[in-house]
């Protein structure tokens, strides 16, 4: 679906969306526009990644985005299934915006745009908005994963016996870091912005909105990183109690049992065997180990 929308009418600036194209409508919006061949190719690409360039001879850059797809229910968390792509060429005239499927932001815009009291009336400034608002779209990501990272916080130290967390901790590390490497590749997009017009506000402000989530999505993966190790610590300590239980209980029975083994053989040239305190003999002397054993480990502070 194509649509255009008019800026400011007195200069002849137009905002052009195209929403789900074919092939031939790419091409098509391309031979209208006059577009490069080449960056095309980048749109037909379903899979691209964050990019910008400047073409020189028509003075139009070209950018690539991914904003956070909120519909996006795979269990695969990576760049492509978590985040979709938006196309967008800029003139000093004209803004063309071309992507797949709905996008709740872009309609918001559209809005403001055919508003007479809206404030973008250049395609620079709705550029910006634009990034902005793509930006915004991880904000929603990371503060769902942060909320569920608070419940296994209050949960992980509460419970004696240690719940499964670690499957749920490993999603939300996982989409901490999908958003930390799609955050990281779209920064060059803040470098076109300024390469555009450095000076202009709206740059500063596009770059808050990005250094903001930037924040959330490190504090994020560092807080998961943080309790998976202390997790995996934990269990490693109660696994390390379990085996002093049983040594503790080894140490005690082994040498009773050696005892027993060695009394209890049937031999006929053995005294014990004709001693008559003789069971009860091996009776103290095993009492007599098991609590020579308990005074050892109570003085090396092992019970």
């Amino acid at each position: 679906m194509l649509q255009t929308f008019p800026l400011c009418q007195q200069q002849n600036r137009i905002w052009i969306d195209l929403e789900n194209p074919t092939e031939a409508d790419i091409h098509q919006i391309g031979r209208e526009q006059k577009l490069d061949p080449l960056y095309l190719q980048d749109v037909l690409q379903p899979d691209h990644l964050p990019k910008w360039e400047y073409n020189e001879e028509q003075d139009q850059y070209f950018l690539i985005a991914r904003y956070a797809d909120p519909e996006a229910k795979g269990t695969d968390d990576t760049i492509h299934t978590l985040t979709r792509k938006i196309a967008i060429f800029i003139t000093k005239a004209r803004i063309l915006t071309i992507h797949r499927g709905h996008v709740p932001f872009l309609v918001e815009l559209q809005g403001r745009a055919t508003d007479p009291q809206g404030k973008y009336r250049k395609p620079f400034h709705l550029l910006c908005r634009v990034l902005k608002e793509v930006f915004r779209t991880y904000e929603d990501l990371v503060v769902k994963a942060g909320t569920e990272l608070e419940f296994y916080e209050g949960k992980i130290l509460q419970n004696k016996a240690l719940p499964p967390f670690l499957k749920g901790l490993f999603k939300i590390r996982r989409r901490s870091s999908v958003v930390r490497k799609v955050l990281l590749l779209s920064k060059t997009l803040l470098d076109a912005i300024r390469d555009i017009d450095e000076a202009d506000p709206m740059v500063q402000d596009t770059r808050d909105m990005y250094v903001r989530i930037e924040t959330l999505s490190e504090d994020l993966y560092e807080r998961s990183a943080t309790l998976i190790s202390m997790h995996l610590a934990l269990a490693d300590q109660r696994a390390n109690q379990v085996m002093k239980v049983l040594t503790v209980f080894s140490a005690f029975f082994l040498p009773n049992t050696f005892i027993a083994g060695i009394y209890g053989m049937n031999f006929d040239n053995m005294p014990e065997l004709h001693t008559t305190w003789g069971y009860f003999g091996a009776l103290g002397l095993m009492a007599t180990v098991s609590v020579g054993i308990y005074a050892w480990f109570k003085r090396e502070g092992w019970l």
